[in-house]
């Protein structure tokens, strides 16, 4: 099956986040088909901001400041 333009793209994307831990691993499979079809909300874009940061500060009991 041949891809979308922008499920292309979207992955071109997904792989450059992923390669920089902007997001969770978890999460690169979600992202990038709300990516392609423009369904990703400000919600969503600040979510996967802060994900890693409180992934990051798990190790301090989970507790933000």
């Amino acid at each position: 099956m041949t891809k979308r333009p922008d499920e292309i793209v979207a992955e071109k994307i997904a792989e450059e986040i992923q390669r920089n831990n902007l997001i969770p691993e978890n999460k690169i499979t979600e992202f990038t088909r709300k990516l392609s079809n423009g369904s990703l909300s400000i919600e969503d874009w600040k979510l996967l901001a802060e994900l890693p940061i409180e992934e990051d500060k798990g190790g301090q009991n989970g507790q933000k400041d």
